[in-house]
């Protein structure tokens, strides 16, 4: 919780929550012949928690330009995807509201 100074009142001070404070970041990478494969990531940094990537390229034969993404932040809400590859990249996401 925040500090309370001599002569304030304890409805005076802010809590300061666990997302707020910048924490420390954990990141796993993959990778097989210098292409990056997939990531994940643990942060107490941002709103989001914990996110996933797994890039175009890992999954063989007719899914290799296909790539997918999954985040969950802090309030439980939570984000998914799937990236595309081919000759741009392009990707498109959904938000699914915390119940």
């Amino acid at each position: 919780m925040g500090e309370q100074t001599e002569g304030s009142s304890p409805s005076a001070v802010a809590p300061v929550r666990p997302w707020q404070r910048p924490g420390p970041e954990r990141t796993l990478h993959l990778s097989r012949n210098n292409s990056l494969l997939g990531s994940l990531v643990l942060t107490n940094a941002t709103s989001t928690a914990v996110q996933v990537n797994l890039y175009p390229g890992v999954a063989p034969g007719p899914l290799e330009d296909l790539g997918v993404w999954f985040s969950i932040g802090r309030g439980r809400e939570s984000s998914f995807g799937l990236s595309f590859g081919m000759p741009w990249g392009v990707a498109l996401g959904y938000d699914v509201a915390a119940r």
